[in-house]
């Protein structure tokens, strides 16, 4: 349960300094009678921005490394601060990961930070992006050098700031140094996810005589879903554009396409597999 040990009500924002009584939890000993940082947007008026104040303010703080996993990333304060605190500091470590679902995504900040030189991955878990079927990059966090975790429901966009209820969390490594561990320890796993897969998948989807495209990498015939960047993506939908597939968006909806009928399947004869082991 919370226990408040400090309260200040402010307009863009409900501000807690409370601790967490975790016993029982693995790795809540830890987390028992510590200070933690706890925002809420319900407190927000118009224009104000509580929460993007927070994370542009730990962005500013970084010294060594950032490292950033959220779903949605297109609050546009937040991306110059990023790209303008990589620019201050000499040899900083910035790496961007995001759902695969801000691609193509034109109110994304994404391009703002790739343009800049900030490496970006996303999930990569379908040819198209059918929300019912996407095995999405949900989290929000981020862990600045190290020794800061910002984490909660709070997705960077002003929709999240400005109309959503939405809290965000934030530990410090010195006193909880397991917990800011896990997530930086998460996002290294993360950051490589399914990519030693990706050569012998990029060769199957640009060869021509594979007959059926994965739609979605959640079936025996391809399960494997990849954190690529842009320009390892690009190849694979636009092979995927030539073979026919976005030429109707019911084709997303589906789990196959057929490179030779250009119709969608759910199932498939026999049990092939698109990469042979």
């Amino acid at each position: 349960m919370w226990r408040s040990i400090a309260e200040k009500r402010a307009p863009e924002a409900l501000i807690l300094v409370a601790t967490l009584a975790l016993a029982g939890v693995p790795g809540g000993d830890l987390l028992a009678d510590e200070a933690i940082e706890v925002l809420f947007t319900s407190q927000n008026d118009p224009g104000e921005t509580a929460l993007a104040d927070r994370v542009v303010a730990s962005i500013q703080s970084a010294k060594e490394t950032i490292v950033i996993a959220v779903a949605h990333f297109n609050f546009d304060r937040i991306a110059k601060a990023v790209v303008e605190r990589r620019k201050e500091v000499d040899g900083l470590d910035v790496r961007v990961l995001v759902d695969f679902g801000e691609f193509g995504t034109q109110s994304s900040e994404v391009r703002r930070l790739e343009e800049n030189d900030i490496p970006v991955r996303y999930k990569f878990y379908s040819l198209g992006y059918f929300h019912i079927k996407a095995s999405l990059m949900h989290h929000k966090f981020m862990v600045v050098d190290g020794k800061e975790l910002l984490t909660g429901s709070y997705n960077w966009s002003l929709t999240a700031e400005a109309a959503n209820d939405e809290n965000l969390l934030v530990f410090g490594a010195k006193r909880h140094p397991e917990v800011v561990k896990r997530y930086q320890d998460e996002f290294e796993s993360l950051w490589e996810l399914g990519r030693s897969t990706y050569p012998a998948f990029r060769r199957a989807i640009l060869d021509e005589e594979t007959r059926y495209l994965p739609v979605h990498f959640n079936t025996r015939y391809f399960s494997t879903p990849m954190v690529l960047t842009r320009r390892e993506i690009n190849p694979i939908l636009s092979a995927a554009r030539k073979a026919g597939l976005f030429e109707d968006e019911k084709n997303l909806e589906s789990n196959y396409f057929d490179r030779t009928t250009k119709q969608p399947l759910d199932e498939l004869p026999g049990s092939p597999r698109l990469i042979r082991e």
